[in-house]
């Protein structure tokens, strides 16, 4: 009679990000950028700022133009903190808003050059309305 395999840690399930990024880091060996923007695209909605922001270069030292690497390095740029120690005003956190304008000008640059709608660049016009908002 055969026994069933027995597993030494019980079994748990894996939320979709888990597996979505499992199987991309499976293929990121690929001389494509896409598996690291992938990468990095799911580390953004897992809110790892640090950890997105270096897949993401890692995409553009194979890729520098493409506009969806420029779109989401500008994602990161405007959501990222840095502290700066002002000797009169204490500690205070900046963000990286004009870094983020820079990224979404050339990601919409870049997208005039591909074919196809302009609508699908919809959401990098509206994330550099916002870092224009927000640097006044």
């Amino acid at each position: 009679m055969m026994r069933p395999l027995q597993r030494s840690l019980p079994a748990r399930r894996c939320s979709e990000g888990e597996l979505s990024l499992g199987s991309v880091y499976f293929t990121a060996h690929l001389s494509s950028h896409l598996p690291y923007l992938f990468i990095g695209k799911e580390h953004l909605q897992l809110a790892n700022i640090s950890l997105a922001k270096d897949w993401l270069l890692a995409a553009q030292n194979i890729n520098a133009t493409d506009p969806l690497v420029l779109n989401e390095l500008g994602v990161v740029a405007y959501n990222q903190e840095e502290c700066v120690v002002d000797s009169d005003n204490g500690i205070s956190i900046n963000y990286r808003y004009t870094e983020a304008v820079s990224f979404f000008r050339r990601a919409i640059a870049g997208a005039k050059e591909m074919q196809g709608s302009p609508s699908m660049w919809a959401s990098t016009h509206c994330n550099l309305g916002h870092a224009y908002r927000l640097l006044g």
